[in-house]
């Protein structure tokens, strides 16, 4: 997602000279121009992005929601955006959909399994807290919610990448003049909602 936001001299185009299939990162926590954490759209919407700038297939690389647990350190610093298990269940089964939708190859779930305590003073986990936590299963093997959409959306066929809704207001060639503010425009314009059309 920061490749989007800021000009970091590789971009989509850069490496689309090198690689058949583009990868995008997405992460409603962590952008400030999302409507929330849970905010399912904003996936369908970089992957939209990353194939009109690319110009090729995108995966998304990674995404996931990080849960609540006995863990006060996580809790008091990244408290508003931890997830019940159940909520993040359902952001998991909505964020499918809109990749799906959005027409990537497909999209990959971070990560296996919850942090057992006994390395949370490990690097980076002393420091980022919350990383602990982004797990399908929990550290004693049992899964959460969010571990029966990986069934559900495995194995479905492609969909079609739908056409770009914006063909007039991204200019590839312009687009890193302002990133960020042509993203925080095109997706507060309604641009993610239109373009994560779920098919559930």
């Amino acid at each position: 997602m920061e490749d989007l936001q800021e000009d970091r001299r590789i971009g989509p185009a850069e490496a689309a000279r090198v690689c058949d299939i583009l990868c995008m990162h997405g992460y409603p926590m962590y952008c400030s121009w999302a409507a929330g954490p849970t905010d399912a759209a904003l996936l369908g919407f970089l992957a939209a992005v990353t194939r009109q700038l690319g110009g090729r297939d995108v995966l998304f690389a990674e995404f996931g929601a990080a849960t609540r647990s006995d863990d006060r350190q996580a809790d008091r610093l990244w408290g508003d955006r931890l997830l019940d298990e159940k909520v993040a269940g359902e952001y998991i089964e909505r964020a499918f959909a809109t990749v799906h939708a959005a027409g990537t190859v497909g999209g990959l779930v971070w990560c296996f399994a919850d942090y057992a305590e006994r390395i949370w003073s490990e690097p980076p986990l002393d420091d980022a807290p919350h990383e602990r936590h982004f797990g399908v299963w929990r550290p004693d093997g049992e899964p959460k919610p969010a571990a029966s959409a990986l069934g559900r959306w495995s194995g479905r066929e492609r969909a079609a990448p739908p056409a770009s809704a914006w063909s007039g207001d991204l200019d590839p060639a312009r687009f890193y003049d302002a990133p960020l503010q042509t993203l925080e425009r095109l997706y507060g314009a309604g641009l993610g909602d239109r373009l994560a059309r779920s098919v559930l």
